[in-house]
């Protein structure tokens, strides 16, 4: 974890204001805090049937489940993927570097889905982990040849989410839809800034993450 900081620390210094606040933003809105961010405004800030009748102790509990599963995991797991020289480095900015740990997030949004079917039921269980679960290893495959922005697709799949809730009556999320859309298009442009991906895989990542989440939750 301390290389992992000392890194981060290393290129804020190193670029100019910009690309300091490029690198906040893409920090703030990176791929595996998305899930965690997702669940806080399904349970806890929207309008819905699981944040009016479920027990705040309950939520706290499913959001601190989605953490360790879609988060702390994956984060923990980088340090062993550098040790077994499967990744290059911590920022992953070589299309190869990707392929292991996205494929370790794909398992680990599989297992949370199992495992949460038991403890919060399978509609949640759905909902938070079938869609993403399934871009991610399309995500995967694409990032053999093309390296799609993985922090737009996140924030697709969650815009895809609260229009499925709104949708379908479970609460209205119109809202979070648009901060969902906007989200995107703030981490897609840092993203661009810092030369990690261009408009077309940014743009792409999104629509990809959108299309998926709503035909995994169509069925």
């Amino acid at each position: 974890m301390r290389h992992i900081l000392k890194l981060m620390i290393k290129g804020f210094h190193n670029s100019d204001k910009a690309d300091k606040i490029a690198s906040i933003i893409s920090a703030i809105f990176h791929p595996l805090a998305i899930p965690t961010y997702t669940a806080m405004a399904v349970l806890l800030g929207g309008n819905t049937v699981w944040s009016m009748f479920l027990p705040t102790g309950s939520i706290l509990i499913i959001v601190l489940y989605v953490f360790l599963f879609t988060a702390l995991l994956p984060f923990l797991a980088m340090p062993l993927f550098k040790a077994l020289k499967l990744i290059d480095d911590y920022t992953l900015g070589k299309t190869k570097d990707r392929i292991i740990p996205m494929l370790f997030v794909a398992i680990c949004y599989m297992s949370a889905m199992f495992v949460f079917s038991d403890i919060i039921g399978a509609l949640l269980s759905r909902l938070f982990f079938l869609g993403p679960s399934i871009a991610v290893i399309l995500l995967t495959i694409i990032s053999y040849r093309w390296k799609i922005s993985t922090h737009t697709a996140a924030l697709g799949t969650s815009a895809a989410l609260f229009t499925v809730i709104s949708g379908s009556g479970y609460g209205e999320m119109t809202g979070w839809v648009f901060a969902a859309v906007i989200a995107a298009g703030i981490s897609g442009s840092a993203r661009i800034r810092l030369g990690q991906h261009d408009i077309a895989q940014v743009s792409c990542g999104f629509l990809i993450g959108f299309a998926v989440m709503m035909l995994s939750l169509a069925f």
